[in-house]
C-alpha cells in the first residue's frame, strides 16, 4: 500500500507540512477603485465572450469593441443585459481600463510569494507578485471585522487557481472589496470557488464548474463552462449563536491516543524523518534554512489488529511562522489542504486502504519551505473505528538563508 505522494510547491503544503503564512494587519494604503459602468457588469471582455454549458451569469454581460458572445444559450444571463459593441458596453470597457490603472498604481504593503493558499489567512492590505500566482487549496481573506477591509492583489504575471481551490472571505469581509489586477491572464480551475472582481490585462478563463463570487473583467476574451458568475456586495458574516440556540460545540486538539512517533527509529505505530536532498540522498535533521529543499518520509506501522483490515490514513500538521499566529491543515482524497479548526469530528482521510500491510514507506513530499517551525502528526483508523494516532509530533524548524 502506498500511504501517498505529493509534490509541494513553496508556500504550499504537503501531506505532512502546512505552510500558510499568517500576514500581519497593514496599512491601508488600499482603496476601492471607480469601476464605472464596468460595476455593472459579472462579465465584460474587450473581443469575445464564449461559453459552454448551463452557465449562469447574475448581472450584464459584455464585449467592446468586439462583438463575438457565443454559448447565450445555453447560458443565462439574470438580472442584466447581452450586451454587444453598445454604448454601455464600449463606457464599461473604458472604465475597466482606468480601474485597472488605479489598481496597479496602488502602493504596495507586502510583497507576496507567489504560491498561496492552503489555509493562509492575509489580512487587508496591497498584496504584490513580482511574476505569476498560484492558488491551491484553501486562500482565506480575514477583514478582522472591518465592513470598509479591502485587499487589493497586484499580478505582474498570469494567475492560476487550482481545480477545487477557494478563496474564503470571513469577519465581514466582502467580495466587493476584493480586487485582482492580473498582468495577463487568470484561470479559475475546474471546481474551484473564487471571490472578488478579476481585472485582467489579457483574458480570464473559468474552467468546468468554477464558482465566481464577483466580476470577469477582461481586456481581451472570458471563456466559460457551466459555471456561476454572481456579482454580491454583501459582507461576509460569521454565524455565532443566538438566544435559544445551543452553543458550539468546543473544539478539541489533537488527541494524545496510542501510537507515538518515534525520531530513533523504535518500532512504534509511526517513523517520520525530515532530511535535505542532495544529489538523491537525504541527510535527515531537525534544522534547515530556506533555501534547502526538504524531504519528509514517513513509514507507518499498523498496530497488529488492524492488519489486513480497510483503514483510513490522515496527516495533519502546524506550522508556526516566524512571525504570526499558528496554523492547522489537514489533507483530503482529493489531494486538497484544508485549514483545520482542532475539531477531531472534521477531520477528512488524505488516503484509504482496503487492507492494511506490515508497514508502509513512502516520500510524503520535497519541497522548499518558508521559516519557521513545523510538526507533524499521522494517524489512521482500521474496520473497528479505533484511531491510532501520534501524540508526540516530529517537528524541525526552517530558519532565512542568510
Amino acid at each position: 500500500m502506498k500511504l501517498l505522494q505529493f509534490s509541494l510547491s513553496r508556500l504550499a503544503v504537503s501531506t505532512a507540512v502546512l505552510v500558510a503564512v499568517a500576514i500581519p494587519s497593514s496599512v491601508s494604503a488600499q482603496s476601492v477603485p471607480d469601476l464605472g459602468e464596468a460595476a455593472q457588469f459579472a462579465v465584460l471582455a474587450g473581443s469575445t465572450v464564449t461559453n459552454t454549458g448551463s452557465t449562469i451569469v447574475t448581472g450584464e454581460l459584455g464585449v467592446s469593441p468586439g462583438t463575438a458572445i457565443t454559448g447565450f444559450p445555453p447560458g443565462e444571463v439574470r438580472d442584466g443585459q447581452i450586451r454587444s459593441n453598445d454604448d454601455v458596453a464600449a463606457q464599461a470597457v473604458a472604465d475597466l481600463l482606468s480601474a485597472y490603472n488605479d489598481l496597479a498604481g496602488q502602493s504596495v504593503t507586502t510583497e507576496q510569494a507567489a504560491a498561496m493558499g492552503m489555509g493562509m489567512v492575509l489580512t487587508p492590505g496591497v498584496y504584490h507578485f513580482t511574476d505569476a500566482a498560484d492558488i491551491t487549496g484553501s486562500l482565506v481573506l480575514d477583514a478582522e471585522g472591518d465592513t470598509t477591509a479591502v485587499f487589493v492583489f497586484q499580478v505582474e504575471e498570469a494567475l492560476t487557481v487550482a481545480s477545487n481551490a477557494e478563496v474564503t472571505l470571513i469577519n465581514s469581509a466582502s467580495a466587493a472589496s476584493v480586487f485582482w489586477q492580473i498582468g495577463t491572464s487568470a484561470t479559475l480551475g475546474t471546481s474551484s470557488r473564487f471571490s472578488g472582481s478579476i481585472l485582467a490585462g489579457a483574458g480570464v478563463t473559468l474552467d468546468t464548474g468554477a464558482v465566481l463570487n464577483g466580476r470577469a473583467l477582461a481586456q481581451t476574451a472570458v471563456t466559460l463552462d457551466t459555471n456561476t458568475v454572481t456579482i454580491t456586495d454583501e459582507p461576509t458574516v460569521d454565524a455565532s449563536p443566538v438566544d435559544g440556540d445551543e452553543p458550539a460545540p468546543s473544539k478539541a486538539s489533537v488527541p494524545a491516543l496510542s501510537g507515538v512517533i518515534s525520531l530513533t527509529g523504535e518500532s512504534t505505530t509511526a517513523v517520520l524523518r525530515a532530511g535535505s536532498s542532495a544529489d538523491g540522498g537525504v541527510s535527515y535533521s531537525s534544522s534547515f534554512t530556506t533555501d534547502q529543499t526538504i524531504t519528509v518520509m514517513g513509514e507507518l506501522f499498523p498496530e497488529a489488529a488492524h492488519l489486513n483490515q480497510a483503514a483510513e490514513v490522515f496527516v495533519v500538521a502546524r506550522y508556526v511562522p516566524v512571525t504570526g499566529a499558528e496554523q492547522w491543515v489537514y489533507k483530503t482524497e482529493s489531494g486538497d489542504f484544508r485549514a483545520w479548526n482542532q475539531d477531531v469530528a472534521t477531520l477528512q482521510p488524505a488516503f484509504r486502504t482496503a487492507s492494511m500491510g506490515a508497514s508502509v514507506t513512502d516520500e510524503l513530499f520535497a519541497s522548499l519551505l518558508d521559516a519557521g517551525t513545523y510538526n507533524v502528526y499521522i494517524g489512521y483508523t482500521a474496520a473497528d473505528d479505533e484511531l491510532i494516532y501520534n501524540d508526540t509530533p516530529m517537528s524541525f524548524t526552517v530558519t532565512q538563508a542568510q
